[in-house]
């Protein structure tokens, strides 16, 4: 199994959208696993181009942060290890 690497940032510089945010730390999670969140300090509904309702969380950096990505590794890791039996 593969264990956390903690400190290891992961920017993938040659991805077409980067920079994606502003303070990118991290791109183990390239999309939200939690968009859209709805939470007003992370971002906000704008009209699109079809005028349709988006929400914009171009400015929140909550998943690419390092000690964040890290965190939910290793919670993965021991809901594994305990589904596992280890």
């Amino acid at each position: 199994m593969e264990k956390v690497r903690f400190g290891v940032n992961m920017l993938h510089k040659e991805c077409a959208y980067f920079p994606c945010h502003k303070g990118l730390e991290d791109c183990k999670y390239c999309y939200c696993p939690i968009y859209p969140c709805g939470y007003e300090e992370y971002g906000r509904f704008i009209i699109g181009k079809e005028k349709e309702k988006i929400w914009d969380c171009s400015d929140c950096v909550v998943f690419h942060k390092s000690k964040i990505t890290d965190l939910i590794k290793l919670n993965g890791q021991f809901k594994k290890e305990q589904e596992n039996g280890s």
